[in-house]
């Protein structure tokens, strides 16, 4: 299920008061997420921005977390699904 985020800016004049509304638009959509092993969670998505000024940016991403006992020890940040899926070896 995606995440959606709405980001409010209001940007001041130099005399503080209020002169812009911005809106900028965060979605987070985790399309595969796999326990592997006892130790380690991989999460596959795409990250998609609409910029304040209506420029949508969508990107892959690919995290490996590793846990030690129960708790979050490392997170590895991957651009390419296929070398995070190797860097666990799951390998497709």
């Amino acid at each position: 299920m995606p995440v959606h985020i709405r980001l409010l800016h209001l940007a001041t004049c130099a005399g503080g008061q209020r002169s812009h509304q911005h809106q900028v638009i965060f979605c987070l959509d985790t399309q595969r997420l796999q326990t592997v092993g006892d130790d380690r969670v991989l999460a596959l998505g795409q990250v998609s921005i609409m910029s304040q000024g209506g420029i949508p940016l969508a990107q892959r991403f690919a995290n490996v977390y590793d846990l030690v006992d129960g708790k979050l020890s490392r997170v590895r940040v991957y651009s390419d699904w296929d070398e995070a899926l190797k860097a666990v070896g799951l390998e497709e």
